[in-house]
């Protein structure tokens, strides 16, 4: 049953109206589950909070890198940029330049030393 949206008659989600379990609401906890934990794992390796709407190298780096982690893991673009604060093309643009970097590794060897300690604590 679904319990966000509280009347006791009248159980549904304030959101699909769907009378019973809400798919849409545990989709949502899932991307928000999972998005903290990639979130705190990139925190911890790059000793910052990469939520903060900055423009520094490393921070824009991590940022994309996550935006990556998460559309790979199949939520889309528009759930990645509503979790972290930014639009889908936001988004998109990051996980392009995080997959140009995969492709060329050589070229990017700071970022590929963050995106495997990135890959062994998730």
């Amino acid at each position: 049953m679904c319990e966000w949206k509280v009347s006791e008659k009248d159980r549904r989600c304030d959101i699909c109206s769907y009378h019973g379990g809400c798919e849409v609401r545990e989709k949502q906890r899932v991307i928000e589950e999972v998005g903290q934990k990639y979130l705190d794992a990139m925190n911890g390796i790059v000793g910052f909070d990469i939520k903060k709407r900055r423009r520094l190298r490393e921070m824009v780096w991590a940022r994309n890198m996550l935006f990556y982690q998460l559309v790979v893991d199949g939520f889309s673009l528009t759930k990645v940029g509503k979790f972290m604060g930014y639009d889908h093309a936001t988004v998109y643009h990051g996980k392009e330049q995080v997959r140009n970097m995969l492709r060329f590794p050589v070229m990017f060897p700071d970022e590929m030393a963050v995106w495997q300690k990135f890959q062994e604590l998730i």
